[in-house]
């Protein structure tokens, strides 16, 4: 059945779900179940409080939060006014959050508690067109006729007799066409200010369609929600949950995911290759540090994993005798590893940026396949998938049936897909050299196998040349070296440079644990960053991955930083994309140094 606006969508699922459990968050620490009918009546009076506010259809409203329930009403409530979503990272600045109240023109924010409400309260007088805040939880309550409370709002929503809210609830939501904006979803902006990608109903109507169609999902599985609801990914996550009837939890927070994945057990896991990241370091930690017969043991039964993957993604029949053996590295080694992610896991599908090989042939071992995607804000995540029949690994899949996707004569990769934005808000010149010949631009350089798998290389603005003339593609060195588990963040340098180097952060509970171990002495995180022994570490773990690199790609010289990346300094974005453009001018000493004298 086809919808015509993403409000209808949500509608006719709880019509065919009503009492089943839709989402799950944690109170008072525990679990607690709520129904497709309950989450319907909350939206139904939120959207009401935003009408009784004076919300007119296309108007734009931000939230401010991490994600959570909360977020989701607001979300939905927005729909079915009429009114067009303007998410923003909670981790942004009162600067960042100012520039985007400014650009969608929101009338209206929510804010978590108060210390997102202080990043309004800071330079409200900036924000002309904002006339009220409401505020989720957790904050205090001034003499402010600006702010009010979530439970307020929730009040003012009820007020109305049951007829006319009725009436008015149904007007609204059944208003919405598909060419109607649904949201102005603003890009990372590692090159500059965001930008606000126009995304209508119907082009999230289709992506989700694309996403369910290729991993399909069922009322039977369970999601885990943890990843910014600012970012598209986890926007289109959402509707494909819809739109497949599966139950989903949030979690607490990012820092609580480990202990949050263990008890929720979900069946389909999605994230950024951050988090897989961070697991396959760790695990690789309990590896190395295992006995010598453990580890033994856990290197044959990883060969076993690798024989039994290959068969597999050839679509070949899996002998028995390494059906067997693969059953049984599954008992002694795999079966613990799958437990770290509640042990019910069917799908892990990356999206949002390159993951290393080496992470998705492990996880691939292991039997926990990571199917990678790809897509951008501006095609609200839709562009190519590996499917559980169809998959490729180091490829991001295929294009489904009713996208195409094309490499211009430069490598660019064009895509053209319902999922396609209308353009940028307030910014017709870049919206018009976004589309060539109905293809979107997307900025990424890749090419596409005899099979018709698509390979992404790099951003096209990323790749440098150095003196040689060798092209170098930064994000795959980059992904390489972010295997150590002591390396949390590395930009990578040498355009129009005779050698390759990097600017290096650690992760300072691995590197702490490290110096611990070897008894060195430090007086702060900065000054252990300058130990002789952890500036050798960093140098073995880099070498250990040059190996693997052509000799114009290996990293000659490195420097390491005494903080992580921040974004309050403009440094990295919100979704953790390094900004080089302003890493290349604040390190210009550190990377000029690196250069002065050659090795």
């Amino acid at each position: 059945m086809a919808h015509r606006s993403l409000n209808l969508l949500f509608q006719d699922r709880v019509k065919i779900h009503g009492e089943k459990t839709f989402i799950i968050r944690k109170e008072g620490g525990r679990w607690k179940d709520v129904s497709w009918n309950q989450v319907a009546a909350n939206v139904k009076t939120t959207s009401l409080g935003l009408i009784s506010l004076g919300l007119e259809s296309g108007d734009r409203v931000a939230i401010l939060s991490e994600t959570r329930a909360e977020w989701l009403f607001a979300y939905l409530a927005i729909l079915a006014s009429g009114g067009i979503l303007a998410p923003i990272y909670h981790t942004n600045s009162p600067d960042q959050c100012r520039y985007v109240i400014n650009d969608s023109g929101s009338r209206f924010a929510f804010a978590e508690d108060q210390q997102q409400l202080d990043k309004f309260l800071a330079g409200w007088q900036d924000m002309p067109g904002l006339e009220k805040i409401i505020v989720f939880e957790n904050y205090k309550l001034e003499n402010d006729s600006r702010v009010m409370g979530w439970d307020a709002l929730n009040a003012l929503g009820k007020k109305e007799n049951q007829a006319m809210r009725d009436s008015i609830y149904t007007q609204r939501l059944e208003a919405v066409q598909p060419s109607d904006l649904s949201a102005l979803v603003y890009t990372s902006g590692t090159t500059g200010r965001p930008k606000g990608t126009m995304l209508t109903h119907q082009n999230l109507l289709a992506s989700s369609n694309f996403l369910n169609a290729a991993l399909p999902t069922s009322i039977k599985d369970r999601g885990l929600a943890f990843l910014p609801m600012a970012h598209i990914a986890e926007i289109l996550l959402f509707w494909v949950r819809v739109r497949a009837g599966q139950h989903f939890a949030y979690a607490e927070d990012v820092f609580s995911l480990p202990r949050d994945i263990i008890e929720v057990e979900p069946t389909f896991f999605m994230s950024t290759p951050r988090y897989f990241e961070k697991y396959y370091n760790q695990i690789w930690g309990i590896i190395e540090e295992a006995p010598w017969l453990r580890r033994t043991i856990i290197d044959i039964c990883l060969k076993i994993g690798s024989k039994v993957k290959e068969s597999r993604q050839l679509n070949a029949r899996v002998p028995k005798y390494l059906s067997m053996l693969g059953w049984l590295a599954y008992l002694v080694t795999f079966r613990k590893i799958r437990k770290m992610f509640g042990g019910r896991i069917h799908t892990f599908l990356s999206a949002g940026a390159p993951i290393a090989d080496k992470i998705v042939h492990f996880f691939a071992a292991v039997g926990l396949p990571i199917y990678e995607a790809y897509g951008l804000t501006e095609t609200a995540a839709s562009g190519s998938y590996n499917t559980r029949q169809e998959y490729r690994f180091g490829s991001v899949g295929k294009p489904p049936k009713g996208i195409k996707i094309k490499i211009d004569a430069d490598g660019e990769i064009l895509i053209k897909s319902p999922g396609n934005c209308s353009g940028y808000y307030n910014q017709p010149e870049k919206s018009a050299t976004l589309f060539e010949n109905g293809y979107l631009k997307t900025g990424d350089v890749g090419f596409i196998d005899e099979d018709g798998f698509l390979f992404i290389t790099d951003r096209k603005k990323d790749i440098f040349i150095n003196t040689s003339g060798k092209n170098i593609t930064p994000s795959y060195i980059e992904n390489l070296m972010k295997t150590s588990r002591y390396i949390s963040q590395i930009m990578i340098y040498g355009d129009r440079r005779p050698y390759t180097t990097a600017l290096v952060t650690l992760d300072e509970t691995e590197t702490i644990k490290y110096a611990r171990d070897r008894g060195i002495v430090y007086t702060g995180f900065a000054d252990l960053t300058r130990k002789p022994e952890i500036i050798t570490l960093i140098r073995h773990e880099i070498s250990a991955r040059n190996r693997e690199l052509s000799h114009p790609e290996q990293i000659k010289k490195f420097t390491i930083l005494e903080e992580e990346l921040r974004q309050d300094d403009e440094e990295v974005t919100p979704t953790m994309k390094v900004k080089r453009q302003t890493m290349e001018k604040r390190y210009k000493h550190e990377i000029e140094a690196m250069y002065a004298e050659r090795t």
